[in-house]
């Protein structure tokens, strides 16, 4: 089955117990008379009494080192946690630095920006000021040539008065003298 989670270590089962436990028969020390204990109760002689006890006592220290053992790498996850979280708070920390830095650079682009829109927006107003001169020179010139027209205007309107006059004058001589 996919879906199994594999811890790394045994279950323990009630099964399992059973089958570490010592086989151990309470019916074997039964006493009907403290005074006249049974003949066959178990015995151990003094020898296999000291041997079993060391032994005993050897395998109890082993559990309790292992027991230490066991404790002292579940206080080295603890602290593997706490190292992940203070690395995890160190990213965190990284990521927001680099979140202000864009910023700044968000900031400092949008001034440039802002210092070119200004540029351009000068460069249009001194657009506008040449073209205002030119249209004003243009205007000058045009209003110039338009005096010049009038001029030449009232000269030619002038010389034909005087013109007719001289013819007049002419015509009368020789109206005078057809006479």
């Amino acid at each position: 089955d996919n879906k199994t989670i594999q811890l790394g270590i045994e279950n323990v089962t009630p099964e399992m117990v059973v089958k570490v436990l010592p086989s151990f028969n309470p019916d074997n020390y039964t006493v009907s008379n403290p005074l006249l204990p049974p003949q066959d109760l178990p015995q151990v002689n003094e020898l296999n009494f000291e041997s079993g006890m060391s032994t005993y006592q050897g395998a109890i220290r082993a559990l309790k080192l292992t027991g230490q053992a066991f404790d002292l790498t579940g206080e080295r996850y603890v602290t593997e946690g706490k190292k992940a979280k203070a690395y995890g708070a160190g990213l965190d920390a990284g990521i927001e630095f680099e979140k202000a830095k864009a910023k700044l650079y968000k900031y400092h682009t949008q001034v440039e920006n802002t210092e070119q829109a200004e540029s351009y927006y000068n460069l249009a107003v001194k657009r506008t000021g040449v073209v205002d001169k030119n249209n004003e020179y243009a205007g000058t010139e045009l209003d110039e040539n338009l005096e010049k027209a009038r001029v030449k205007s009232e000269v030619a309107k002038l010389q034909r008065q005087s013109a007719e006059s001289k013819l007049s004058e002419l015509q009368k001589q020789f109206g005078e003298v057809d006479s």
